[in-house]
């Protein structure tokens, strides 16, 4: 039986397998570790064409851009149709869902499929870690759409695991595994470096000992990645486009990205694909073979940087080709090398201690020059040269930018698909809820003429998920709501900016005797995706009373940061104030 992990990134998408030996692969599709995210579906007769091919009729000249889809992934659970077709049998809406659900079905057909085929018993998929809380409704979505994927016919359902796991966390569970000893790790930092098609995302995750399970305890990303440094490169080979035939094109990296998703400008997509294949994944494979054999910036300004690298591509005009040295790919990719090094210097600037190894995942780390001109001087910044080297070498067994990297993500799903790596995911904020006490109570814990407060954390940071607590859990005991109080709340913060709210009204006609509600209980939870639920009981005197349902946060608020309950006192208003269990607890006690 084979367990497979996939990652569904943005612009490509891997797939690991693990065998009943336990031997781990990374599954080809057309002798390449990568497949690239986009699908073809032809407006008649919906045939539907995923991966290169499909890549190629975007970049084709005579082909409908309109019947290809790609960067669908950050649409999920958007409740968006990007396009409705017709083959015959009625309009059929094409959504971010439904093509991750025909992707899937592509790889499980690529696997399960024909002679040789194999058994799958078991899938996970990955998910972005922001994600986890701030969109918990993408995960879900990701994973319903993998189960509702046929193969041999039949949908994989309940082949899809219950949990979707973090990037950076199996990235880290990938290396954790080949490293083989783990107790090195144990307590100490991995700084994950994932750069997809679309963004940069920088990952601290803490390895736990052998009770305790991987942690996401900071992220960050930006909007830069591998798409901008292939516009980067691109660039050059526009401006001959424009001398030589007088076509108007693009003149920034922005531009070039923003024409892609709107222009019919064909020869432009084709442009992209071929400054993709012909100079980014060229040139890097040189560099990356430079990085390992000396001081790289000595051979950029020698002989090594001067070498040319033709780029062509087909205009109205003709066959338009650029030539591009070594140096100049270097040159031209300054920006991204320094947004990137700005956002891994900023993240690591303030804190005590430099992560114990570095790994660098995802497509967009195969571009050559990242360790040179990103990471070594990073790090030679904030650290001295001796410590620099040892972080570098913790994993010594994986070269930076070494191929099989950009597939850790993979792989790592895979192992936990098949139960040889286990991970428990944790909840990552401070939950509290607001609650009204008694004006003894208020009075006790100096909240002056409030009644009101914020009881946090209820759910702590780093509490195994899923995880329920309720208020006589804490020692709240009994509380009543009288005739007059028919309408109540629950607010329930890991932001005090950006609260979940969940408003309830209890109907005179529900209640069977005196308009009072006694021994109220409010239940939460957060389950393995860290989704945040609720449940009230009550007595109305006679009957038990149950309200549940799913807190979301109201459309006009967003996060404004990350992490435990923080209050300002000239950003929120002065009825709110924290108070712990504890203190609650002993406030209790004072006034009974």
């Amino acid at each position: 039986m084979t367990s497979i992990g996939i990652d569904i990134g943005t612009s490509n998408t891997v797939v690991a397998k693990v065998d009943a030996n336990g031997n781990i692969t990374v599954h080809k599709f057309e002798d390449d570790d990568l497949l690239p995210s986009m699908i073809h579906v032809e407006e008649t007769g919906g045939n539907i064409t995923v991966g290169k091919a499909a890549r190629e009729f975007w970049s084709g000249s005579e082909d409908n851009p309109g019947e290809t889809f790609r960067r669908w992934k950050m649409s999920m659970a958007d409740n968006i149709v990007l396009a409705t077709q017709d083959w015959g049998g009625g309009p059929v809406d094409i959504s971010p869902e439904r093509l991750t659900t025909w992707l899937v079905e592509h790889i499980m057909k690529q696997i399960t499929g024909g002679l040789g085929g194999e058994s799958v018993d078991s899938v996970v998929v990955t998910v972005p870690h922001g994600w986890r809380r701030e969109h918990a409704e993408k995960c879900l979505a990701t994973r319903k759409a993998a189960r509702e994927a046929e193969a041999d016919g039949r949908p994989l359902g309940a082949t899809v695991r219950d949990q979707t796991v973090d990037e950076p966390v199996a990235a880290a569970v990938y290396a954790l595994y080949a490293a083989g000893n783990t107790a090195d790790f144990a307590g100490k930092d991995l700084l994950i470096v994932d750069i997809g098609g679309g963004t940069t995302d920088l990952s601290l995750v803490r390895v736990g000992g052998p009770d305790d399970p991987l942690v996401v305890i900071d992220a960050v990303n930006n909007n830069i990645g591998g798409d901008y440094a292939t516009s980067l490169l691109l660039l050059k080979h526009l401006e001959n486009i424009a001398t030589r035939t007088g076509i108007t094109v693009p003149n920034t990296a922005e531009a070039v990205l923003r024409s892609l998703e709107h222009s019919d400008s064909t020869w432009l997509r084709a442009a992209f694909a071929a400054a993709e294949d012909q100079l980014l994944h060229t040139i890097s494979r040189y560099a990356k073979i430079a990085e390992g054999r000396g001081n790289l910036t000595d051979k950029i300004s020698g002989d090594w940087g001067g070498r040319r690298v033709p780029v062509s591509s087909i205009t109205d005009n003709g066959t338009i080709m650029t030539e591009m040295s070594r140096a100049e790919y270097f040159t031209c990719l300054e920006p991204f090398f320094r947004s990137t090094q700005e956002l891994l210097t900023a993240f690591l600037r303030n804190r005590p201690s430099l992560p114990y190894a570095i790994l660098m995942t995802g497509g967009g780390s195969n571009i050559g020059g990242l360790r040179t001109m990103v990471i070594e001087p990073t790090l030679r910044r904030l650290a001295t040269p001796s410590e620099a080297r040892e972080v570098l070498e913790r994993l010594k067994k994986f070269h930076l930018n070494e191929s099989k990297l950009s597939t850790a993500v993979a792989m790592g799903a895979a192992l936990v698909a098949s139960g040889r790596m286990t991970i428990e995911e944790r909840l990552l904020f401070d939950i509290g809820l607001e609650v009204t006490i008694s004006e003894k109570m208020a009075k006790e814990l100096d909240l002056g003429e409030s009644r009101q407060c914020i009881v946090s954390p209820l759910l702590k940071s780093g509490s195994r998920l899923p995880a329920t607590v309720s208020l006589k859990d804490l020692g709240f005991g009994t509380v009543d709501i009288q005739e007059d109080d028919l309408e109540q709340r629950a607010i329930i913060f890991d932001d005090i900016t950006s609260p979940y709210e969940q408003v309830w009204s209890w109907s005179r006609s529900t209640l069977t005797s005196r308009n009072v509600l006694k021994n109220v209980d409010v239940r939460l939870t957060a389950d393995t995706e860290g989704v945040l639920k609720f449940v009230v009981t009550a007595h109305d005197g006679n009957n038990l009373i149950n309200i549940d349902g799913r807190l979301s946060r109201p459309s006009h608020l967003t996060r404004s940061r990350a992490g435990t309950i923080y209050l300002h006192e000239d950003q929120v208003q002065s009825k709110y104030a924290v108070r712990t269990p504890d203190q609650i607890a002993k406030a209790r006690t004072a006034v009974s």
